[in-house]
């Protein structure tokens, strides 16, 4: 999980709001205001969790520089931290904002998972790529779960090169060793991994989470491990804003 918190900038009519309340049910901690001013301050406060922000993508045009200057600045991120969001504004506003550095966008329609993987990705690059935090693509895929003594039947909602995290209804204690069979474009994968951590038996966990536990892969092949960055590198490519070519 992560600690770092998402700054949202909203326009006047607060037609952020429920995206905020999104965010918080899907454990995410954003801070929200209707004033750059505001959110500087509420970024002050707390700077060293501030780790991304959001904004409609018609803000953000509007106030790059200052956004820049009196907020991203300040709190050492880059502009690729800024992830414009809410409806699709048109090419040359999009080619605009991948000129000025933006490099994810999360346009509607977006699911909550993949809003939240949108800005995983944004703060993972403020926290510089640290493993431990590498942001999972959700998926929803069959997987076979084995633990030596058991089969069963379980269902993969994120994945990521290095774990996964898997909705099942038992979800079975941290430190237990089991192997993950499943397909990945048509590939089969057999990942070898250990739960670290899972939910409450009774389902959920932080309110946006189906009962599970999660995964870290241990001594997965070369191959596997390649296969998965390219699953996770494509995927990627859905909510990446590319700067047009000259």
């Amino acid at each position: 999980m992560y600690e770092r918190s998402i700054l949202i900038l909203d326009s006047p009519n607060g037609a952020l709001g429920d995206f905020a309340l999104g965010l918080i049910a899907m454990g995410l901690h954003p801070h929200h205001a209707l004033e750059l001013d505001d959110l500087v301050r509420l970024a002050e406060e707390r700077r060293e969790f501030a780790g991304a922000l959001a904004a409609p993508a018609q803000l953000l045009l509007e106030q790059l520089d200052r956004i820049r200057k009196e907020l991203l600045d300040p709190l050492g991120l880059p502009i690729a931290c800024a992830i414009p969001v809410g409806p699709r504004p048109i090419d040359a506003e999009i080619a605009q904002l991948a000129l000025a550095g933006v490099r994810w966008a999360a346009f509607e329609p977006a699911s909550p998972r993949e809003l939240r993987y949108v800005f995983s990705l944004a703060l993972a690059f403020a926290d510089g790529g640290d493993s431990r935090t590498e942001p999972r693509v959700p998926i929803e895929l069959s997987v076979e779960v084995s633990t030596g003594e058991r089969v069963f039947r379980a269902s993969l909602r994120d994945l990521s090169p290095n774990g996964a995290y898997i909705a099942a209804r038992s979800p079975l204690r941290a430190g237990t060793k089991l192997t993950l069979t499943f397909e990945l474009d048509g590939a089969p994968v057999e990942a070898p991994c250990e739960v670290r951590w899972r939910t409450s038996l009774d389902g959920g966990f932080a309110g946006w989470l189906d009962a599970g536990m999660g995964v870290q892969f241990v001594g997965v092949s070369p191959e596997i491990q390649a296969g998965l960055a390219a699953f996770a590198a494509t995927s990627e490519q859905r909510f990446l804003l590319t700067p047009p070519e000259k």
